[in-house]
């Protein structure tokens, strides 16, 4: 029997409370005096395997909830001993540990990202000019200007047009003497 990706999903969901729970049980009701709550690192890198940025998200305030109630119900509103500063560990770890996913999910997007517009490269140029388009830095959609020349021929008759023709003496006289602009604009008027 095949998983389909949406129960692994609502199974991941189901193992990340239930874990959760455990440890908050066990935060809670345990007479052992150390940080149990830094467990729920583990709970908040389960959540980064399927559940993306929003689960993790989710799943680390819940944890940062749970022990911070299970803080409340075991040692009230008054803290003693050392149970303050193996909340703020806790505390820290979760925090910690969201981070460095949150970075680790936004590193695997960028990279994703990086190999659609490869494919998408691999398309159109040849195996060399990717590798070097991927490497530079600015974005390739950048406008710029540069001086160009664009010559139109029809080669047949050109010779006798150009050399020949009266119109094709004008032209010349014309191309002699104005620039690239006045050229273009006389291009439709000379070829009627």
């Amino acid at each position: 029997m095949l998983i389909t990706t949406r129960q692994r999903s609502s199974l991941l969901r189901l193992l990340v409370f239930t874990l959760a729970v455990g440890i908050f049980v066990v935060d809670t009701l345990s007479p052992l005096q150390f940080a149990v709550a830094v467990l729920y690192a583990v709970v908040v890198l389960i959540a980064a395997t399927y559940l993306g940025r929003r689960g993790v998200l989710i799943a680390a305030t819940g944890c940062v909830a749970l022990t911070l109630l299970s803080l409340v119900l075991v040692h009230g509103l008054g803290f003693r001993d050392t149970a303050p500063i193996r909340a703020v560990v806790s505390l820290a770890a979760i925090g910690i540990t969201t981070s460095l996913v949150m970075k680790n999910l936004s590193a695997n997007e960028r990279l994703r990202e990086t190999e659609r517009q490869r494919a998408n490269l691999a398309r159109f140029f040849p195996p060399q000019l990717v590798d070097e388009l991927v490497k530079i830095d600015t974005p390739l959609s950048l406008t710029r200007y540069q001086p160009a020349a664009v010559l139109f021929v029809d080669m047949i008759g050109l010779h006798r047009i150009l050399l020949e023709d009266d119109a094709g003496r004008s032209y010349r006289a014309a191309a002699r003497s104005t620039g690239a602009a006045e050229q273009v604009r006389l291009l439709p008027a000379w070829h009627r």
